[in-house]
């Protein structure tokens, strides 16, 4: 069975700017699907003149009095602010897990529901992705574990072997055939979801029908990554192009400070916070779309795919 990949795309296309109230569920999505973060700057960093002689005196007064401030801390309220900030990062990032799985069930179900009945609401999706939820949170938990224990148990000793100068020429190319290992198992995973939204499929029946439809369709599925993986790249420097006049006023505005030829000045220093504050929901809106687009082509590309994939189990209760 031949893929039609510009049916697939075309209409995965058409779909996405058809029914734009899932925008709000690839909005969800891209907030588990792009989300990383990184902590751990020292915490026993003391602000002062003392501790910045070469740039305090061209601070202006605003920044002093923070400055002073954070210098006139004491140990028990630098806890206790860590502690409320770190809890509130928890708090905010379980809310984004539970609207990203949320999202991606009521993305992939909506999408189905489009493509055959020509039509979804958000109360239709948002119960699509409630009714997914539960199985969809047990699959990425189970890639979770399984892509962490794969890292610890095959790919640091392919990274070690790989540096080693007498076997780098066996290294690289296992190194190589390990990546294609992780980059099939996150595709696996992926079609496990699919199968379970598009479905309704147990989480026995989806594992085995995601890795049916994947070992019979590994090519098209590849290449489907191969140019989703291309626009991404194409996609994130057009975004990165939007933050340019931000990042281009932020460093005028430290531009005098850093050459010693004034102060930090506090106009332009504003007027990046609120070129870059504009900015943003322009780009969250057009990842919302590209997500939403991405999860359709995967969508129909499995449904295409599947069509020679004999049936699986009845769809689960739960």
């Amino acid at each position: 069975m031949n893929t039609d990949f510009g049916s697939v795309f075309s209409r995965a296309w058409n779909i996405t700017w058809k029914h734009k109230i899932l925008w709000i569920f690839g909005f969800f999505t891209a907030l588990i699907s792009g989300s990383n973060g990184s902590y751990g700057n020292n915490f026993n960093y003391r602000f002062g003149r003392g501790d910045t002689p070469r740039y305090y005196g061209q601070l202006p007064p605003e920044i002093k009095s923070i400055v002073d401030w954070a210098n006139q801390l004491d140990w028990g309220t630098i806890v206790a602010y860590i502690s409320i900030a770190l809890t509130l990062m928890c708090a905010l990032w379980v809310v984004f897990v539970i609207l990203g799985i949320i999202g991606r069930g009521g993305l992939i179900g909506g999408i189905v529901k489009a493509d055959s009945d020509g039509a979804v609401s958000f109360r239709e999706a948002w119960a699509l992705g409630r009714r997914y939820f539960w199985r969809l949170l047990a699959v990425m938990v189970l890639e979770f574990l399984t892509m962490l224990a794969a890292v610890f148990v095959i790919l640091l000793p392919v990274i070690i072997l790989a540096v080693i100068p007498f076997v780098c020429c066996l290294g690289i190319p296992l190194a190589v055939v390990v990546l294609a290992g992780f980059l099939f198992l996150s595709l696996y995973f992926y079609y496990v979801q699919l199968a379970i939204a598009s479905e309704d499929l147990s989480l026995t029946a989806a594992f085995g029908k995601a890795f049916n439809v994947l070992r019979d369709r590994i090519v098209p599925s590849f290449v489907i990554g191969l140019i989703l993986f291309i626009v991404n790249i194409g996609i994130f420097l057009a975004t990165a192009i939007l933050f340019v006049p931000s990042m281009g006023l932020l460093f005028a505005a430290f531009w005098p400070m850093i050459f010693e030829m004034g102060t930090l000045n506090m106009g332009l220093l504003y007027a990046a916070i609120i070129v870059g504050l504009v900015t943003l929901p322009v780009v969250w809106l057009i990842e919302s779309v590209v997500e939403t687009w991405r999860t359709a082509v995967w969508t129909l590309a499995y449904k295409q795919f599947s069509r020679s994939v004999p049936p699986a189990q009845p769809p689960a209760a739960l």
